[in-house]
């Protein structure tokens, strides 16, 4: 992602948004989860495909992250994403 708009087409730009879908999955799933079990989400995020989130603004919320919290797993970092971006309204009232 760092070639900028000639690097999307990459194989490296290809895996990466293949990672980050796979987070997404894993995050859907892990709050469909915890709504069954009644459990509160950490996040109320809009439908799938409604989120209007691309993968630049990802990289950016990722990048913003602290050098020291870099390095974590990318289905960690796109969790605290999703948490940040999307809190439920409910939850804070």
């Amino acid at each position: 992602m760092a070639k900028g708009a000639g690097g999307v087409g990459t194989p490296e730009a290809d895996a990466v948004r293949q990672t980050i879908q796979d987070a997404a999955k894993a995050y859907r799933a892990a709050l469909a989860e915890s709504a069954s079990r009644g459990e509160a989400v950490p996040s109320c995020p809009p439908p799938p495909g409604q989120a209007q989130l691309t993968i630049p603004d990802l990289i950016g919320d990722f990048q913003a992250f602290p050098e020291a919290n870099r390095d974590m797993p990318v289905t960690t970092a796109f969790a605290l994403v999703m948490t940040l971006r999307y809190p439920c309204v409910a939850a804070q009232k």
